[in-house]
């Protein structure tokens, strides 16, 4: 008895397709890991990327608002005082354990020092840039009410600024977008054949438009927080490179940075970053908001860290 031609089709469609099902679920354990932007993101139009809402792993608890954390409503609770901490990795936390993360450490402090109507919510998304952090603050964190909104930005900025092809819209850190990106085939596809692709870095060369759009992407946060009587607060990012002595530890530095092979590079990393945190220092005294420096930032349980938010105008008045 012939087997008609439509029969056919779907008798050869059901071993292709386990067989890529089966291809696709061990790249996707392989590649997918717990580290992985696109298991722990989304793409999104605005922002290049976003955490994946409910998401959550041995590591990582993404509540249904997309944060890290608990959850929390988003119309705030009268009496409550909510405190934003936006930024990439040093305020994400990466993998570190949840009571290393300083917004969880800061969140604590001041429920146990002051009173529990300290609301400490970490917005932090690994990879963000100040163009990143910047749309994240205007278009959606300022309607969560905040009373204060605490930044920690620069380190993916001064990364980005040794890219031979920066531009304004590189600083826009994207994981791609559609289906395809979501799959493990894909992406190893992607990585196999577009290897010439490979983004070229010259660390002898910053490009000077990169600082300046930098201070632009705060300037636009401060206004926003003026107009929306929010108390901004600007971090300095910390740097594995600094101690007492000052700028000295350079090998400490490769561990975060192995590209940076030879040691006039690093120094150019760090020649950066000093005018970076003199932007965001200078930004911070312009508008009259708080400044936390880089070794306050390494040793995120120092009171003085504390008495940046609960010493402040508004709070005092609370």
């Amino acid at each position: 008895m012939s087997i008609s031609f439509k029969k056919k089709i779907a008798f050869s469609f059901f071993p292709v397709a386990f067989f890529f099902l089966s291809v696709e679920g061990i790249l996707g354990l392989i590649d997918g890991g717990a580290n992985s932007k696109m298991t722990l993101c989304v793409p999104d139009r605005y922002l290049g990327y976003r955490l994946r809402p409910g998401y959550s792993n041995r590591l990582y608890n993404i509540n249904s608002l997309g944060f890290r954390g608990k959850e929390f409503s988003k119309k705030k609770e009268k009496g409550k005082i909510r405190v934003f901490c936006l930024g990439g990795s040093t305020t994400w936390g990466d993998s570190s354990s949840p009571i290393f993360i300083y917004p969880k450490l800061l969140d604590r402090m001041l429920r146990d020092k002051v009173n529990e109507n300290y609301e400490v919510i970490n917005a932090g998304v690994a990879g963000y840039t100040s163009l990143q952090v910047k749309r994240y603050l205007e278009s959606e964190i300022v309607d969560y009410n905040p009373d204060f909104i605490i930044v920690a930005a620069g380190w993916n900025d001064i990364g980005q600024s040794f890219r031979k092809d920066w531009t304004p819209q590189v600083t826009l850190n994207s994981i791609g977008n559609g289906f395809l990106e979501n799959l493990a085939v894909y992406r190893l596809l992607k990585k196999s054949l577009l290897i010439n692709s490979k983004i070229e870095y010259d660390y002898r060369r910053p490009n000077p438009e990169a600082i300046a759009f930098f201070k632009e992407n705060l300037t636009s946060m401060a206004e926003t927080a003026k107009k929306k009587n929010i108390r901004l607060i600007f971090m300095e990012e910390p740097i594995a490179a600094s101690n007492k002595e000052g700028f000295g530890n350079i090998q400490n530095i490769t561990g975060f940075f192995p590209q940076l092979a030879g040691n006039d590079n690093i120094l150019n990393m760090i020649e950066e970053y000093k005018k970076y945190s003199a932007v965001i220092k200078n930004v911070a005294a312009q508008y009259r908001y708080p400044f936390t420096d880089s070794g306050l930032s390494l040793d995120c349980s120092s009171k003085k860290f504390f008495f940046m938010i609960y010493c402040t105008p508004p709070m005092m008045e609370t």
